[in-house]
């Protein structure tokens, strides 16, 4: 029974934050595959959506304004085509059109790859867990209670799913999102960039991380 408290005192305090993600990570490593595939998936998925207010700028640029047609979309239609108002409101149209589907397409096979990945993903660690939890004593169980051991490989592994499927991909395509929109404001004018980034709370991430990992282990 010390041994075991030794070993749930140990895992509190000896992994950090990082510690853990990486340690999670491993037991991951048969799916690394899919799981970047998810983040490209999710990568383009955010570019693609980048594209629906560009059928807005043709139409202002194009329809109501005197600007041409970029190069990429006169190369479908034939020499000497008049593009009048009507025919540009038309064809920003289909533009919103062809970008949502393929959107909505690259989102069916992100669910599809992330269901399938997730569910193999609960299996292996569940299988895991349920091994290490029949290694330890009987006099460990009689303290915690079979419920803590059910909870955490029912519910504990979902929550290495969510983060590893549902949130490790949309915040790597956030922070890539995040360093290009500061290359592109530093770009424009650094120091309106200098100040928009001075407003950012750099520690506050941090500091609720700790307030979370203490509670946590209160609970």
């Amino acid at each position: 029974e010390k041994t075991n408290d030794k070993y749930m005192n140990e895992s509190k305090s000896k992994y950090s934050t990082f510690q853990l993600i990486k340690r999670i990570i491993q037991y991951a490593k048969p799916y690394w595959l899919s799981l970047i595939s998810i983040f490209l998936l999710t990568l383009l998925s955010s570019s693609i959506s980048l594209l629906k207010p560009y059928a807005l700028k043709l139409l202002i640029d194009s329809g109501f304004g005197k600007g041409p047609l970029p190069a990429f979309i006169t190369m479908f239609f034939p020499n000497g085509f008049e593009f009048n108002f009507y025919t540009i409101v038309l064809i920003s149209a289909v533009f919103v059109i062809i970008v949502a589907l393929v959107d909505n397409i690259i989102n069916v096979i992100e669910w599809v790859l992330g269901t399938y990945t997730g569910e193999k993903l609960v299996l292996r660690i569940r299988s895991i867990l349920f091994n290490h939890i029949q290694r330890l004593s009987l006099a460990y169980h009689d303290k915690k209670g079979a419920s803590d051991s059910l909870y955490r490989v029912q519910w504990d592994t979902m929550s290495i799913r969510s983060l590893l499927i549902s949130n490790l991909a949309p915040l790597l395509s956030s922070v890539l999102t995040l360093l290009a929109m500061i290359t592109v404001m530093f770009t424009i004018n650094w120091r309106f960039a200098v100040i928009a980034l001075c407003v950012m709370p750099p520690f506050l991430t941090r500091y609720s991380t700790k307030i979370l990992r203490r509670n946590w282990n209160k609970s």
